[in-house]
């Protein structure tokens, strides 16, 4: 009887392993993996409404206890008003009429110039300017002769302005002559075909003079 309820056990025993077995064999193992669109979630906040206050401190105002006493002040003195001052223009100051400047100096040299200005209204003023600077000296030249070479320069202006309330009329003439001598030879020898009767070089004189006329 023992023997008959050990084999059925191990008969029963045998046949679940075996059936676990097929089991375990059958069974389909699968990984499936779920996507779908995030939606995110916001948890509510709660705000703080409180608004702020300011404790209020208690001012107390000071008192003062005060009194005015007036007593007459005696004066040993005199007080005398002062009188206005008056404003009086500055003298009228005196330009003159212009004014002459000279000079001379070495190598026989003068220089004068003048400047003439005359108001013939109060709109209206004329004025001359004239200069004149010469030399009448000699030069020694590096060969040893002593030659004359003076120049001079001289100027001459007029002019006239006439001012109006928004515009001013002015006219002005001018001259200018400048005039001056050649002098000098050259250390060499003037070749012969310069020296020929139709050479420019024969054309040239010795004094020359520049003048210019001009007005506005």
């Amino acid at each position: 009887m023992l023997n008959n309820i050990k084999t059925g056990l191990l008969i029963a025993f045998g046949s679940i392993a075996l059936f676990a077995n097929a089991q375990r064999d059958t069974t389909l193992n699968r990984e499936v993996e779920v996507v779908k669109s995030f939606k995110p979630t916001i948890q509510d906040a709660h705000k703080i409404n409180d608004m702020p206050k300011i404790e209020e401190t208690e001012h107390q105002k000071p008192t003062f206890n005060y009194n005015i006493k007036s007593e007459p002040i005696v004066n040993a003195f005199a007080v005398n008003p002062l009188k206005a001052a008056s404003i009086a223009s500055a003298p009228k100051e005196e330009t003159g009429y212009g004014f002459i400047r000279a000079g001379a100096g070495n190598y026989n040299c003068p220089y004068g110039e003048l400047f003439f200005n005359h108001l013939a209204s109060k709109k209206s003023i004329f004025g001359i300017h004239a200069k004149h600077l010469s030399s009448n000296g000699t030069l020694k030249l590096e060969g040893g002769d002593r030659v004359d070479a003076p120049f001079s320069n001289n100027e001459a202006e007029v002019y006239f302005n006439q001012f109006f309330r928004e515009s001013v009329l002015s006219f002005n003439v001018d001259y200018d002559r400048d005039a001056f001598n050649y002098y000098g030879y050259p250390l060499n020898p003037v070749p012969d075909q310069l020296t020929g009767p139709n050479q420019t070089i024969n054309y040239f004189g010795t004094k020359q003079f520049f003048q210019k006329v001009g007005s506005v």
